[in-house]
Order: structure tokens, then C-alpha cells, then sequence
């Protein structure tokens, strides 16, 4: 079996949150949120932060990548709407555009996780989001991790 694929692997998934409706920035160079101008939001930036492989012999090892996006929304504070109004919708999107989908590449079922058309055996999101208001700035900012298991190597 060949290498991990780590790079088709990371553009796949940005790929697939670029398609996310609504969103106008989306990025693996991940942008302090200072640097993030108003009309370039709601934005996704996606980063790579660690990998833990399970090696079996004779087996394929199993990766599991883990990665964050960060989800930045700004609303405007005199109309007291939240930020995170911005940020739910684009949570959901996200969690759907990681959902099998016909020619992901696995005999998996609908509502069973995404494999990137057959790169990994799945990406899940969670366990836990954190979510920064910003009520009184009107700059909210949503902290997803994410998990990906996949196999790679002899």
C-alpha cells in the first residue's frame, strides 16, 4: 500500500468547505482574526495540527489527522444580532458537507461520515465546538476540531 496522501487528503476537505453557501473566504493559511476584514466574512481557515498512526504487521497503518476550522462571522453590534446567528447555519453546513454523499468512494449508508471520495475512511467533527460570541464586538469566532481516519504505509 502506498504512502499516506496527506496533501489530496487536505485539498479535498478545503474544497468541500469552499462549496459551503454564504461563505466568501475559505483557506488552509489560517489568518489571525484581526486580519480578517469585514467583507471578507463569514470565513473558514483550515489547519492541519497533528497525526498518530497505529501500525499492526502486515496491516496498513491507521492515521488519525486531526485538524481544526476556525469560523469567523462579524455581525454589526447596534443591531443586536449575534454573531453566533452568523456562525449556526455555517456549523450545520459544515456538518452536512462532511456527510456521505453518493460517490464518496465506500459502501457507506446516508448520514455516515464522509471519505473524500474514498481518500479516508472517515472525517468526523467534535467532540466539542467552542464558540466565542463577541456579542459587545459584533466578531464571533467558532472553533471546530476535526478528526480523520485514514490508511497509508505498509
Amino acid at each position: 500500500m502506498a504512502a499516506l496522501n496527506r496533501e489530496a487528503i487536505y485539498v479535498a476537505l478545503e474544497t468541500l468547505l469552499a462549496a459551503i453557501p454564504g461563505v466568501k473566504t475559505c483557506s488552509r493559511v489560517t489568518r489571525d482574526i484581526g486580519r480578517v476584514q469585514p467583507n471578507e466574512m463569514p470565513a473558514l481557515f483550515l489547519s492541519a495540527h497533528k497525526e498518530s498512526a497505529r501500525s499492526t504487521k502486515g496491516l496498513p497503518t491507521v492515521w488519525t489527522l486531526r485538524a481544526t476550522i476556525l469560523v469567523y462571522a462579524r455581525t454589526d453590534p447596534e443591531t443586536g444580532i449575534a454573531p453566533s446567528s452568523v456562525i449556526n447555519p455555517i456549523l450545520t453546513a459544515i456538518e452536512n458537507a462532511l456527510l456521505w454523499v453518493n460517490g464518496d468512494g465506500a459502501p457507506l449508508a446516508p448520514n455516515a461520515p464522509t471519505t473524500l471520495h474514498g481518500l479516508v475512511s472517515h472525517v468526523l467533527m467534535g467532540p466539542e465546538i467552542d464558540i466565542g460570541e463577541g456579542v459587545e464586538t459584533g466578531q464571533g469566532v467558532a472553533v471546530v476540531p476535526l478528526e480523520i481516519l485514514a490508511t497509508g504505509g505498509a
